[in-house]
Order: structure tokens, then C-alpha cells, then sequence
């Protein structure tokens, strides 16, 4: 008799349960059928030269460079990013965060990259996805990564080539550089 009790007890409390969430399980079930819809959604990816973004709006920061692939609606990481000189003579790290998913970003530098004029190195496509990119005496790495439902950061990384002479220096084990 006891685990009888126990049980219309336990009873009692499911049809409680269920007559309090009746009501809000119709929302929470549209809840879950527009996240699901909204993860299926992938926005036809561009990149403009020059930062321009949507509309040929310049994006705020991000027209300083125009030798490399930025997509439309990134947004600048302006406390990660230094970047010395503009153009296409620049050095340093550029950092931004894009609303897309990291495989399509990938396939973005992978395709857009040798129309810049830039020659692949290597590429890795991993959590973190880094590509390497050769121009004349400059090299560029292109670093993706996820940042969940945030969408994705984009960072890039420009350098003189070792060897170039632009910062190498002239003699190997000579740190100054000095030849003797």
C-alpha cells in the first residue's frame, strides 16, 4: 500500500506540473523551432575591396587596408588590432568579427586571396583555421576562428618575408644586423 500512495502522489504532482506549463508550451516550442530554422540560415558571402560595406558603405576602420579580402559587415576589433602604415603598405595585426560561420570564411580567404594577387603557402583548416599567403617580400597569415553563436573572428597578420630585407638582418647570427 505504501508505494501506492507514493505513486498517486508522484502522480498528483506530474498533472499539477503539466496544467502550470500548459500554456507556455506552445511558445517554447516556436522558441525552438525559429532557433532551429535560424541555424539553417547562411547569408550569401561577400567581400569587398577596400572595406566597402553593405551598400558601399565604408566599414569604420577596416577601409585603412585594400591588398586583402575584408567581408562585408565585419565589424573592427579596434583593442587586438594595430596596424602601421595603409593600403597595400602596411605591417601588423588586423582583427575583426564577422556574423558568418568559420567554414565560410575559410572558403572566402581560400577564393578571394589569389585574386588579391596573393600566392598559398599553407593552409590548415582546423577549429582554428590559419591560412599563409605570400605577396613580393610580404607575407600574410589569416587566422579563423569560431566565437559560437557570435559568429566568427578574423585575424591577419602582416609581415616582410624573412630573407626579404626588409627587417632581416644581413649577416646570420648578427642580431644588429651590422656587417662586420
Amino acid at each position: 500500500m505504501k508505494f501506492f500512495g507514493r505513486f498517486c502522489r508522484r502522480w498528483q504532482v506530474w498533472a499539477v506540473l503539466r496544467r502550470a506549463f500548459r500554456p507556455v508550451l506552445p511558445c517554447f516550442s516556436a522558441m525552438c523551432l525559429l532557433l532551429l530554422l535560424s541555424s539553417c540560415y547562411a547569408p550569401k558571402l561577400e567581400s569587398g575591396r577596400s572595406g566597402q560595406g553593405q551598400q558601399g558603405v565604408p566599414q569604420s576602420g577596416l577601409d585603412i587596408v585594400n591588398d586583402v579580402p575584408i567581408p562585408r559587415g565585419a565589424v573592427l576589433d579596434r583593442e587586438r588590432s594595430l596596424v602601421l602604415g595603409r593600403g597595400s603598405n602596411w605591417t601588423g595585426r588586423l582583427v575583426f568579427r564577422v556574423n558568418r560561420p568559420t567554414t565560410a570564411l575559410f572558403s572566402l580567404y581560400q577564393s578571394e586571396m589569389p585574386q588579391f594577387g596573393w600566392q598559398s603557402l599553407s593552409v590548415i583548416q582546423d577549429e582554428v583555421s590559419i591560412l599563409q599567403y605570400t605577396l613580393g617580400s610580404r607575407l600574410a597569415t589569416v587566422r579563423v576562428s569560431g566565437l559560437g553563436f557570435r559568429g566568427s573572428r578574423v585575424s591577419i597578420l602582416m609581415a616582410p618575408r624573412a630573407g626579404s630585407g626588409d627587417l632581416a638582418p644581413s649577416q646570420p647570427g648578427s642580431p644588429s644586423g651590422a656587417q662586420r
